[in-house]
């Protein structure tokens, strides 16, 4: 799988540039979150603080890499690439399975530089 899209770079728009998911990481842990409350103003003359409530949240991160170039026979003939950037992203917790592939793709969609990109 890759995206096709446009791409600008040193002031020149590129059609229909290839781009496809290097490498990645999946990292399943857990994370730490404390929840600060506000002060207890049942009594206002006398305001009594909160403790913090810390809960630990099982966290799924996925970091990546992804190459562009400036058509898929660039890639296919492994050619210098014209871009090259990693992005990370914590795959919803509301997500039934993982397909880590499909995820990133998804992800890079939701990226400005990915406006209009197509899968090729």
């Amino acid at each position: 799988m890759a995206l096709k899209r446009n791409l600008t770079k040193f002031g020149v728009t590129f059609s229909d540039v290839y781009t496809r998911i290097d490498s990645n990481n999946y990292v399943s842990a857990f994370k730490k979150e404390v929840t600060h409350s506000e002060l207890d103003m049942t009594d206002p003359d006398n305001p009594v603080v909160v403790p913090p409530t810390t809960a630990w949240v099982k966290t799924k991160l996925i970091n990546f890499n992804h190459s562009t170039f400036k058509n898929e026979a660039a890639f296919l003939a492994q050619e210098e690439s014209m871009e090259q950037k990693s992005e990370g992203f914590y795959v919803p917790e509301n997500a039934t399975s993982i397909d880590i592939l499909a995820l990133c793709y998804a992800y890079l969609k939701t990226l400005p530089d990915f406006t209009g990109a197509t899968n090729a």
